[in-house]
């Protein structure tokens, strides 16, 4: 795990990177509890008022990875693995009759592959917490409880650098169309506010792109919801089990960067207005940028491992 860096309420502070090979960034919420023997409840923390940037600056140029709020940046991460960490939390100290809950939150930003910073590249994480509003200060220990950010190192090939960005769905409007444009690997329409199915905030959907195309009606989208996701990701939100609390949040197209991806891509809905409300629905999606320097680089270095392997296995069996 990289250096990390504690994130103080009230503040927007950073983590700088450099030097290293990372593949996602983990934002942990660690909090405590106000009183003894009382529960620490996922809604005394509110992530949607946790805002976060990731920048990577190279050669004089900065590219925007993400910037959003870390509900949704960690409800898009976490459908298909850690739902519990993310949503629910996880209890490290127990309440007692004299002991105060201590859990933490776990926001898991992956990069959809790795980067390899240069000792001059500059991936910077940008944290903005709020003075108040992040927790419910009559439940929460606002002074005790933290935020930490770290950058996970790994090993690879930079090959793509993966961006999401997102839509607001206006409320009130019946009909909007979204342009996602080229290399997309990934899309969902996220809905924030409905637990049930009984006020359909999508009447239909039409799904254009250069290789892939159709139309779903409502039904058809909670169906695909099980075509679409693997039994792990359903497993993880116990959608099969009714427990998943947003029902609502569609799935639309999922497939790993760089091998399965779409261009032109263009969602046209048709909405039930008077079920839409405001900041509550959003279209959220993945795509990548390559440079043939990056491929070149990738290729370069697989080659570079691959003879120094070589020369080791020789020189071990000569031995």
């Amino acid at each position: 795990m990289s250096n990390n860096k504690i994130i103080k309420l009230g503040t927007t502070d950073y983590l700088e990177v450099k030097g290293e090979t990372v593949s996602a960034v983990r934002v942990r919420l660690y909090n405590v509890a106000k009183d003894v023997n009382v529960d620490l409840l996922p809604a005394y923390v509110d992530l949607s008022k946790v805002d976060v940037k990731i920048t990577l600056e190279r050669n004089k140029q900065v590219t925007t990875l993400m910037n959003d709020n870390l509900q949704k940046l960690g409800h898009y991460m976490h459908y298909k693995f850690g739902w519990i960490p993310f949503a629910e939390g996880v209890t490290m100290v127990p309440k007692g009759v004299a002991v105060k809950e201590e859990n933490y939150r776990l926001v898991y930003l992956n990069f959809d592959g790795v980067i390899n910073l240069s000792a001059t590249d500059i991936l910077k994480v940008e944290i903005t917490l709020p003075l108040n509003g992040l927790y419910d200060i009559t439940k929460v220990d606002n002074v005790a409880s933290y935020v930490d950010v770290s950058a996970e190192e790994s090993d690879g090939y930079e090959t793509h650098l993966t961006r999401i960005e997102s839509f607001v769905v206006k409320d009130g409007e019946k009909e909007q169309s979204f342009t996602l444009g080229d290399n997309v690997t990934k899309a969902m329409l996220m809905n924030l506010d409905k637990d049930d199915y009984t006020q359909p905030v999508v009447k239909s959907m039409q799904f254009i792109s250069n290789r892939w195309n159709f139309n779903s009606l409502f039904l058809d989208m909670v169906n695909d919801q099980y075509r679409l996701m693997d039994s792990n990701a359903l497993e993880n939100l116990g959608i099969l089990r009714g427990e998943y609390p947003y029902p609502q949040t569609f799935v639309l197209f999922d497939h790993n960067a760089t091998v399965n991806y779409l261009h032109d891509l263009k969602l046209n809905f048709q909405f039930n207005e008077d079920n839409l409300n405001k900041s509550q629905n959003y279209i959220i999606y993945s795509h990548f940028t390559q440079t043939a320097e990056q491929v070149a680089k990738a290729s370069t270095r697989k080659a570079t491992d691959v003879a120094s392997d070589a020369k080791k296995i020789m020189a071990a069996s000569k031995g």
